[in-house]
């Protein structure tokens, strides 16, 4: 049965397609950035669009009971004593307990780097979903992803983020593949919710009528951009069709580790590692802000993996706590000034970056982060500064 592309008043308010939108504000103690887009007639990510770390119980995204959840990032009875990571049977123990062990990162990098490998089936690859397009698609699918478990409400957006980035990727090097994408993009977006309900991730909101009714106003919304290929015929079938067509894409890989599944494993690893000495509970908002911007305005890619921005956001996270010296993590290729110029550009409003740590303690912490990400300290550095530069970009970019 094909679809009505009209929609009730309640559905059409909820994609604002006013000439004053703009992405919001994101401003947080460890990763502040205040973008303004030019009035373009986009979908605005706004707080309908938006979830909020705020309100996301800790124990519930990481799984993890002892991880410390004050509101402070230190104790201020206590200085927190660090010490080197012993990797003892207890330690490796804890680690498998908790879901985050050193196998688990090995088989994710593995899972990444297949991802978002280019396509080998020889072809040219065509050109990337235009930006514009990728943040209005990202917006839907936002909105339309309810989680399916209480907790989880960012889940949902960077898994459909990944699936939208490899789709595309994986089905670069079709013929007309960019022309594709542009006209078939309201029911890609159809599929990957559908698929999301299947996995369990979000609940079963997306196959309802009233979403397929949206994704004809989305398709509509697209032809108003002036991408007029864009077909809004939309049926039950099509979308069936279309989620044949994206499991081939991503070579039926449907788990494949965000940038927040990263975070949340390394920040999981940390607490162990550190014997639950820090309160990780704003560093990992923090990082998640930043993890958000970067995902809505660029797509992952094997020069930018999620692994690589996860180990960087932590990185800066920690700093931003005021639990490693910014200088700590400047990367050789630039001078103390340049790299403390770019940590200031995403951090304007603090002043003078202070360490609270003892040098023994900060040595010890490097020591538990390189562990936790199981990556050496000149990569840490590079991902810091991959991370930063990513952070700086996303504010500037105009979709």
């Amino acid at each position: 049965m094909q679809l009505k592309s009209l929609a009730t008043e309640q559905v059409a308010n909820k994609l604002d397609v006013e000439s004053s939108c703009s992405i919001s504000t994101v401003d947080t103690d460890c990763l502040t950035c205040t973008s303004s887009v030019p009035p373009t007639p986009i979908v605005e990510l706004g707080t309908d669009f938006a979830f909020d770390v705020e309100h996301l119980p800790i124990e519930t995204i990481l799984g993890v009971e002892e991880v410390v959840v004050d509101s402070t990032v230190l104790d201020a009875q206590k200085e927190p004593r660090i010490d080197k990571p012993v990797l003892s049977e207890a330690v490796l123990d804890a680690l498998d307990d908790h879901g985050v062990s050193d196998e688990l990162l090995e088989a994710w990098t593995a899972r990444e780097k297949k991802a978002l490998s280019p396509p080998s089936r020889g072809g040219a690859c065509g050109d990337a979903l235009p930006p514009l397009l990728r943040h209005t698609a990202l917006s839907f699918l936002c909105f339309n992803a309810k989680p399916a478990t209480q907790g989880s409400e960012g889940v949902s957006f960077f898994e459909a983020a990944q699936l939208l980035d490899v789709f595309h990727l994986k089905t670069s090097d079709h013929p007309n593949s960019a022309q594709l994408n542009i006209q078939n993009l309201p029911m890609t977006c159809a599929a990957i919710l559908s698929l999301l309900q299947k996995m369990d991730v979000i609940t079963a909101e997306p196959v309802d009528p009233f979403c397929a009714e949206g994704i004809c106003i989305f398709a509509n919304h697209l032809k108003s951009l002036g991408y007029h290929m864009v077909n809004d015929q939309v049926t039950c079938e099509m979308i069936n069709d279309e989620e044949k067509r994206v499991l081939q894409g991503i070579q039926w890989q449907l788990k494949v580790p965000t940038v927040e599944s990263w975070l949340n494993t390394f920040v999981t690893r940390l607490s162990v590692l550190s014997h639950g000495s820090l309160c990780l509970k704003e560093v990992w908002q923090q990082c998640l802000c930043g993890a958000q911007v970067v995902t809505m305005q660029q797509a992952s890619t094997m020069d930018r993996p999620p692994r690589k921005l996860a180990v960087g956001f932590l990185g800066i996270g920690l700093a931003g706590a005021q639990l490693l010296p910014v200088e700590a993590l400047r990367p050789t290729k630039l001078s103390s000034a340049q790299w403390m110029q770019l940590y200031k550009d995403i951090r304007p409003q603090e002043l003078q970056p202070q360490c609270v740590l003892p040098d023994q303690h900060v040595q010890s912490l490097l020591e538990v982060l390189k562990e936790a990400v199981q990556v050496d300290f000149a990569e840490i550095k590079e991902c810091c500064h991959l991370a930063a530069l990513a952070m700086k970009a996303s504010c500037s970019l105009s979709p």
